[in-house]
């Protein structure tokens, strides 16, 4: 059976409570019948959440806070752009028994399946305003030099360690490695304030190598200049 679910979904999956105490049985018996569970998933769709979140950290981390309020002016540096998949679980798990072994660990963690991905890639992220950005960039113009990639929930990179912390890839950067894939989410940050006042509502367009494309539009956001 298919399921339909929207993301985040870190604790979907925690397998608790496994009797250890006869090891000599498979992972099947320890843990229960794992083949209901999902190891893959499709994306069927996207949102886009503008929320109130500081720089990014000294380390890669997904940012939480809360969503951002249409009547508040804010700095640019204040807000992250989060593109969140909503995803359908595709696949299911094959029970594999184990050989009898001694370990410190708990056969608990052993018997925890992976947590479900999606061999989707992200082919491309446009993004464009509603205002003119600045004196070079018209409304409709493309932003992807503005915007830098402060976390994505996959395999491909977006950062580099240096000296004094974290490097986050500029948006550019990151889609122009040879494979994006997609992931549970993708969040950006603005690289630097609009030039102009006023207020401004931003247009992503989300492109799969599966053909699908996502249309997603922020509410307006008013910038503290």
């Amino acid at each position: 059976m298919k399921l339909k679910i929207l993301i985040p979904f870190i604790t979907l999956l925690s397998i608790a409570g496994c009797n250890v105490s006869d090891q000599l049985k498979s992972e099947e018996s320890l843990c229960g019948d794992l083949s209901s569970l999902p190891t893959e998933f499709d994306i069927t769709d996207a949102n886009i959440e503008v929320l109130m979140a500081p720089e990014p950290s000294t380390y890669p981390d997904m940012a939480m806070g809360n969503s951002y309020s249409e009547s508040t002016e804010v700095e640019y540096s204040d807000i992250v752009f989060s593109i969140n998949s909503e995803v359908e679980l595709i696949a299911l798990t094959k029970p594999t028994s184990q050989p009898f072994s001694f370990a410190l660990v708990s056969k608990a963690y052993a018997c925890s399946p992976a947590l479900p991905s999606t061999n989707e890639k992200i082919v491309d992220i446009k993004i464009t305003s509603s205002t003119a950005f600045d004196s070079d960039l018209a409304s409709g113009d493309s932003l992807k030099s503005k915007f830098i990639v402060s976390f994505a929930d996959s395999e491909t990179r977006f950062y580099n360690y240096v000296d004094d912390g974290v490097e986050y890839y500029s948006l550019n950067q990151y889609l122009e490695q040879d494979d994006v894939h997609a992931g549970n989410v993708v969040q950006l940050k603005l690289a630097e304030a609009p030039e102009f006042s006023g207020s401004y509502v931003f247009f992503i367009e989300l492109s799969l190598d599966s053909g699908e494309v996502f249309m997603l539009e922020t509410p307006e956001i008013s910038f503290t200049m």
